[in-house]
């Protein structure tokens, strides 16, 4: 079997209207009895670039995809001008490998990666003047903070076998994330946040973000008739 090469490039534009957005603090669980007044209509746009390579010999096979986005909103409502999307990610890569170990084995990996999305944090404040007194906070514009970047590995092997029937049988064994790294979970989740303020008068926040799926180890078997 002699050595596949392929490369494939393409650009893409998008519009978008009629989108719905929840209107400000409630968020994803508006009050069922105001739900038509927490909805608000906006237009969306998008494009970038796309490109994948492969390459395989008679035993192995790697492939990458990349991909160069950008997403943006326009809600009147909230804010006047087109604003960044919650998930307007700028880089996605992803990298795939496959060997065989003769016929009966073989191993696969899988790394992802993508930038980190968006949400909106307080930016600013006006303070009443009065000691202890109250601070109304405002934000800059809509997801004005990126939060972490996204990537993960996972591996594989299946272990193949011809049963007395002649049916194939493959033994799999995987681990998801098998490096552990924690992934804050999607940005407009807010509960997966949490932001503290240093300095009330200043708002100088610090946040952390909260991963709950670590390595997952998985096993399976499939019988093919």
């Amino acid at each position: 079997m002699a050595n596949l090469f392929l490369l494939q490039c393409f650009g893409y534009y998008k519009t978008m209207s009629n989108l719905l957005e929840f209107r400000g603090r409630w968020g994803l669980y508006p009050p069922i009895t105001r739900w038509e007044d927490a909805l608000v209509v906006g237009k969306g746009r998008s494009w970038g670039a796309e490109t994948s390579l492969t390459w395989s010999d008679e035993k192995t096979s790697v492939e990458a995809y990349y991909t160069l986005s950008w997403s943006q909103r326009l809600f009147p409502d909230f804010y006047p001008e087109w604003y960044k999307d919650r998930n307007d990610n700028r880089h996605k890569l992803t990298l795939t490998a496959t060997r065989r170990f003769g016929k009966r084995f073989e191993m696969y990996a899988s790394w992802n990666y993508h930038s980190g999305g968006w949400m909106t944090c307080e930016s600013h404040g006006i303070w009443d003047g009065e000691l202890g007194g109250n601070v109304e906070t405002f934000y800059s514009y809509p997801n004005n903070m990126k939060v972490p970047d996204y990537h993960r590995l996972d591996i594989g092997f299946n272990f193949h076998k011809t049963t007395k029937r002649g049916n194939e049988s493959i033994w799999n064994l995987s681990l998801y994330n098998a490096y552990c790294r924690m992934n804050p979970l999607a940005s407009q989740v807010e509960k997966f946040y949490e932001f503290t303020e240093e300095n009330i008068i200043g708002l100088t926040y610090y946040g952390a973000g909260y991963g709950i799926i670590p390595i997952l180890p998985s096993f399976s078997y499939t019988l093919k008739f």
